[in-house]
């Protein structure tokens, strides 16, 4: 979603297809019953938009939003998936109602008590679930790595996790909307590291590397246009001072 809304900023798709793809994406995550991807979706379109400003993001929001009201008022109903699974926790205000949350909490402190005795020196890949009581492996990320790769395995992801973070943030002094587009991608990929056992499919890591290099490449090209300006700005000096000299020597030859 948020890559929608990048290239609906840079003109790169009609406003149309924008709102076409945003509709055919959240229903998508309407039936997939995701209490993650939904908030995390939630979470990102929102941050784009702060960050992105201008009145652009925030015009497309209100709109959505707008429609999404007469849809409901209309008696549009939730997808029962969704409605089991994410609008009752929203309801209840009991988070233990979200998908499988309550499973995934209890996995998450059996996760504390085997990163007690594997601190530095990890089980090794994917030993986690042979240890596990539940023969499963956890559902975050860090304490996963953390436990089957030790600490310098950790130190390792969360570096990773920095680099499109950093990328993002050099990228504000140059092109909002690429370091938009970084930060809300960031942000639903580290939503889905803290519920998710395993990220090494391309599904989850190939978004982040392309809002990553749309990041970068707004630095490289305000170098390029900064080195263009000046090298524009030296032929031009150039040829001034050379037309300067040349009326020179024509009005010494005058006086000769």
């Amino acid at each position: 979603m948020p890559f929608l809304l990048y290239l609906s900023r840079v003109r790169a798709i009609p406003t149309v297809i924008t709102y076409a793809g945003l509709v055919v994406l959240g229903t998508a995550l309407l039936l997939s019953g995701s209490f993650t991807g939904f908030t995390s979706a939630v979470a990102a379109l929102l941050l784009f938009t702060i960050v992105a400003g201008g009145s652009h993001a925030f015009r497309m929001v209100a709109v959505i939003a707008a429609a999404l009201g007469v849809a409901f008022a209309m008696g549009l109903t939730l997808p029962s998936v969704f409605q089991a699974r994410v609008a009752g926790a929203f309801e209840a205000g009991d988070i233990n109602q979200a998908g499988t949350f309550a499973g995934r909490w209890e996995l998450i402190k059996e996760a504390w008590g085997i990163v007690n005795n594997t601190t530095w020196v990890g089980l090794g890949v994917d030993r986690y679930r042979v240890v596990s009581a539940d023969q499963a492996p956890v559902h975050n990320m860090y304490l996963l790595i953390w436990a089957e790769g030790g600490v310098i395995a950790l130190l390792g992801w969360l570096a990773m996790m920095l680099a499109p973070l950093v990328a993002a943030l050099r990228a504000m002094r140059h092109d909002r909307a690429a370091a938009a587009l970084g930060l809300a991608v960031l942000l639903a990929f580290f939503a889905f590291t803290l519920a998710s056992p395993h990220l090494y499919a391309r599904s989850f890591i190939v978004p982040l590397l392309l809002s990553m290099g749309i990041s970068l490449s707004a630095g490289v090209q305000h170098r390029l246009t900064d080195q263009r300006a000046d090298r524009s700005e030296r032929i031009t000096t150039f040829g001034s001072e050379v037309r300067r000299k040349n009326t020179s020597r024509r009005g010494a030859k005058g006086v000769a």
